[in-house]
């Protein structure tokens, strides 16, 4: 017996954060070197038996076509068996039988959840580096591979992110644009989303036909690699305690496009059109090589989207940035950063923040270490999406 090892790093989503929503924007997100890993091998029980750390463990027991009842409990371990649900009914489509899997998963501890308990009630905490897609990326890696299903080629990677896609969409009510799930497949990219009525006719009790029916259409997403520059080092800090729930971000700003259709077109393009400019500045840097005026380019439209995204949220009455997180930001600026946000959905998840030496990213870390309320998270940019051990761990 052996086990199937794969692990999807977290990301951070610099770039097209709310405008990445509407085709065909661009965002750019990077991944990083803090992983979600699942460990799997098959078992002789007709059952799915998994063990998340930090959540607990659950046994479900398997249908003839891969299927079982996701059973109620934290949402985190509701995704994680939606995952495993959608890639075993997706084997038994192209003629697999049905296997019975044993599966552990765990979180490096820069992208870990923690699960804080009161007296009265417990709550999950996150980091907001992507954890959730990472997961579910990592564990349908371990599921397919286990039935023998290429995961690393071209057509298999795109299967795998497919298959995830669908999965973190059902888990999440079909909200969300995938760029994370895109960066825990194939890594740091520009991203442009797929159309979101390709997941959202999909039907409610779907069956395995229905799975292998929409992995095998035709995707309009557009996924390309794009490095991080080299001179970039990259900071991270959580605010201690908290957590944005981009569920219900994304919910609140898709209210105020609504209401407010003109204004909310206006904002997004602004994103978008100084999110396209940096990136282009990015490119540049990487084929030409790093100057002043590029890296003053790369500055000056970086801001401007953080800026349009902050007035987004003031419109959408969401905290993408608010007024002390705004100071937090300016004050890194004096203080080593070179440009800093609070990335992906925004709130009160974290801050990223690049600098362009390692004496000023140690100057960053050293202002930030005395703020109160601000954990500074030890990571750095990497460029490569999902691994997997080829050579697989005797037990």
């Amino acid at each position: 017996m052996a086990y199937i090892e794969s692990k999807a790093p977290g990301k951070i989503l610099w770039l097209g954060g709310y405008a990445v929503l509407e085709k065909p924007n661009m965002g750019y997100v990077t991944a990083i070197n803090s992983y979600v890993h699942s460990k799997a091998h098959e078992i002789k029980e007709n059952k799915i038996s998994i063990n998340a750390k930090g959540f607990g463990s659950i046994e479900c027991l398997l249908n003839e076509d891969g299927g079982f009842e996701i059973k109620e409990e934290y949402e985190e371990l509701k995704l994680l068996q939606l995952a495993l649900k959608v890639a075993s009914m997706y084997a038994n489509s192209l003629g697999y039988r049905a296997k019975g899997i044993y599966i552990e998963t765990y979180n490096d501890p820069a992208i870990s959840y923690k699960v804080e308990k009161s007296k009265q009630d417990s709550k999950v905490v996150k980091s907001g580096f992507g954890s959730s897609a990472a997961v579910v990326v990592s564990s349908i890696a371990s599921v397919l591979s286990i039935y023998g299903i290429d995961t690393s080629s071209y057509e298999g990677k795109e299967v795998l992110h497919k298959l995830a896609q669908l999965a973190h969409s059902l888990g999440s009510g079909k909200i969300g644009s995938g760029f994370d799930v895109a960066s825990a497949v194939y890594g740091s990219i520009k991203y442009e989303r797929y159309s979101p009525s390709i997941i959202e006719n999909f039907p409610k009790d779907y069956n395995k036909w229905d799975i292998k029916k929409l992995i095998d259409s035709k995707w309009d997403y557009n996924i390309e690699k794009l490095e991080f520059p080299k001179i970039f080092k990259t900071i991270a800090a959580s605010f201690a305690g908290q957590s944005t729930s981009t569920t219900s971000f994304v919910k609140a700003v898709n209210e105020f496009k609504k209401k407010n259709p003109e204004e909310y077109n206006l904002l997004i393009n602004e994103i978008a059109s100084y999110s396209n400019a940096t990136i282009k500045s990015i490119e540049k840097i990487n084929s030409e090589g790093v100057s002043e005026q590029l890296l003053e380019e790369f500055k000056e439209n970086f801001d401007k989207s953080r800026i349009a995204a902050k007035k987004l949220g003031l419109a959408a009455n969401v905290g993408i940035e608010d007024e002390e997180v705004t100071k937090i930001i300016e004050e890194s600026k004096k203080n080593g950063a070179f440009v800093a946000r609070t990335h992906g959905a925004g709130g009160r998840d974290s801050l990223a923040a690049i600098c362009i030496s390692n004496e000023k990213m140690h100057t960053l870390k050293e202002y930030w270490k005395k703020l109160e309320g601000l954990e500074v998270i030890e990571i750095r940019v990497q460029n490569n999406g999902l691994m997997q051990n080829v050579n697989k761990i005797k037990i």
